[in-house]
């Protein structure tokens, strides 16, 4: 809260959520997450800066994001881990594509 605090001219509210939306949504937010990392984990924004580790995405959300959520709870998802997914789609249409021009020529008899 306090780096969000710190911040709040860095960011720009949704249409239609007001700022009491905002602070409402931020003061429900426990932690963040790197659900996309190997392996998956959750940082908790307490004292200690708990973090917890998982074997997989499933996991992460089945033993601890989704109980969270079903109490009102929220974790936000870093930035890396955001980029690493975008790059690793962008990447791997890519690289269909490529597979796509080189393989779908005739070959030559």
């Amino acid at each position: 809260m306090k780096w969000h605090d710190d911040h709040i001219q860095e960011f720009i509210l949704l249409p239609g959520s007001s700022k009491a939306d905002g602070d409402s949504w931020n003061a429900r937010c426990v932690g963040e997450r790197g659900a996309l990392d190997h392996p998956p984990w959750v940082q908790f924004m307490n004292e200690r800066n708990s973090r917890f580790e998982f074997g997989n995405y499933e996991a992460l959300y089945g033993e601890l994001l989704g109980p969270l959520m079903q109490k009102g709870w929220h974790t936000f998802d870093t930035i890396s881990a955001i980029t690493k997914y975008i790059t690793h789609r962008i990447l791997k249409s890519f690289c269909h594509t490529l597979d796509v021009t080189f393989f779908a020529k005739k070959p030559v008899a």
